[in-house]
């Protein structure tokens, strides 16, 4: 844990290790939430594109397909996809996606 030094001042001594304390429960709390969620208004939630396939061909849909590759082709005009096999250009960045799946109400 780094504190800048700030623990050592006498004049936030008192409230640093609360503070540490209290960030650490809000951590908790929130990732135990993000992996307890698994339907929303009455929907599966995948956490992973595979399970996201995996979960319409079970259900017999396309709906995590179809949200899938419309969010894609929104965010595509900010990359470069490389073909399979294909040369980083100079002062690029490899970067893996990550998408976070979610239900709006009203949107069934």
């Amino acid at each position: 844990m780094q504190h800048n030094d700030t623990a050592e001042e006498p004049a936030s001594a008192w409230w640093v290790p609360h503070t540490v304390r209290k960030r650490d429960m809000i951590i908790k709390a929130m990732k135990k939430q993000h992996f307890r969620i698994h339907q929303k208004c009455g929907t599966e939630i995948p956490k992973s594109v595979k399970e996201g396939l995996a979960l319409d061909a079970s259900t017999g849909t396309t709906l995590w397909t179809d949200a899938t590759r419309k969010e894609m082709k929104n965010v595509g005009v900010a990359f470069e996809i490389l073909p399979e096999r294909a040369r980083m250009p100079v002062r690029h960045t490899h970067i893996q996606c990550h998408l976070v799946f979610n239900v709006k109400h009203g949107s069934l």
